[in-house]
């Protein structure tokens, strides 16, 4: 029977401790140089989806007004003196049973530091025996009173003159905390609004924001409400 030479384990366990050794610097060295390529490569992918975003917003900018200005891929101003930013971009249903393989084109515009005690949102959903009737609005808030308040306003009907009926997201959502409206409208196969929708969807958001003010008071808050509900 062959007797292994002296210290041969000791030298096989030393070359595989190496082996690892190298594996590991190895794979340092692959993380050092790819990181800050995919890096590069996110940043530059940011850039041109940015600059694509501006150059397809640029021809709504003068209906927003003269101090509109196109900035991180949104278009920023102030209209009848409410700060906005417009944006779009594809979007996922929100629905929990949506296909989300395709998503669709949404188009959206949010009103800035505006104040209110309560979350609420309008959204559209299906109506009548099974489903089958028509796509009606419906306000969700877990405040009663501003239910109420909101549907004797009149916004409903007029949101629903303005945006296309689908049920796959939000098509109003105050948010009180972030002291934020936004209005949300499907506007496939194109990716922005012509400019006489475009007109319509600002007046809109500033007809939401008024009415936003008007039932949405902090003295309107329900008693025992600290603290502004989520959104549904």
């Amino acid at each position: 029977m062959a007797v292994p030479p002296p210290n041969s384990h000791g030298r096989a366990a030393t070359n595989n401790m190496s082996g690892e050794t190298s594996d590991i610097l190895l794979g340092a060295l692959i993380l050092v140089v790819a990181l800050p390529a995919l890096y590069f490569v996110a940043q530059l992918i940011r850039k041109l989806q940015e600059a694509w975003s501006g150059r397809v917003l640029a021809p709504l900018a003068p209906l927003l007004g003269p101090g509109a200005r196109r900035r991180d891929g949104s278009l920023r101003g102030n209209y009848q003196g409410v700060a906005l930013r417009a944006f779009h971009g594809k979007e996922k249903n929100d629905r929990w049973d949506a296909d989300n393989s395709t998503g669709f084109d949404a188009f959206s515009i949010e009103a800035l530091d505006l104040p209110g005690q309560c979350n609420w949102s309008l959204r559209f959903h299906v109506s009548g025996l099974l489903g089958q009737g028509p796509k009606q609005l419906v306000i969700h808030t877990a405040d009663p009173g501003l239910r109420e308040r909101l549907a004797q306003s009149g916004v409903v009907e007029a949101v629903s003159r303005v945006s296309a009926p689908t049920e796959d997201y939000l098509t109003v959502a105050f948010d009180a905390r972030r002291q934020v409206l936004t209005y949300t409208d499907d506007v496939s196969p194109r990716s922005v609004p012509s400019a006489d929708k475009f007109r319509a969807q600002l007046a809109l958001v500033v007809r939401l924001v008024e009415t936003n003010a008007l039932v949405n008071r902090p003295w309107h808050a329900p008693s025992g409400a600290g603290h502004p509900e989520r959104l549904p």
